[in-house]
């Protein structure tokens, strides 16, 4: 959370530093003055920005893409996300029980529930998920 007091206190510190300096080195009073108007305006500006947008509140999470956002992956959403051409030849060939368990994990679904779908034990999946990277990562 931005913290006014602190940050007025450490802006003012700063500012007479400055046009202390600004005196010694024979600069005309009414352009410090000018210079302290322009930096108060963005001072208070940059103020107002910080207290509107801070990224640690917690409505700064809760904002959602607009575009391009699919609920439910199918298998071509799967298939059109892959960059690795040995791996979408991969996927290409592989069976429709190993597509289902992809596009279900694709879809955020736990690998119990995958199992308890398909009527597989959690193992069978795994080793199918075990299988199927080892494939991918022989390259060939």
């Amino acid at each position: 959370m931005y913290n006014y007091g602190y940050e007025k206190k450490k802006y003012l510190e700063a500012k007479e530093k400055e046009e202390n300096l600004l005196r010694l080195l024979g600069f005309p009073e009414w352009k410090i003055q000018y210079l302290r108007e322009l930096d108060d305006f963005d001072f208070n500006k940059n103020r107002s920005f910080h207290r509107n947008e801070s990224p640690t509140e917690v409505k700064f999470f809760l904002n959602e893409p607009s575009e391009d956002y699919i609920s439910e992956y199918t298998w071509e959403d799967v298939l059109n996300g892959v960059n690795d051409a040995v791996v979408y030849t991969h996927l290409k060939k592989c069976d429709p029980v190993m597509q289902k368990i992809i596009v279900m994990l694709k879809n955020k679904y736990c690998v119990w529930e995958i199992a308890e779908d398909l009527h597989m034990t959690n193992n069978a999946v795994y080793k199918r998920i075990e299988k199927f990277s080892k494939k991918c990562k022989k390259r060939g």
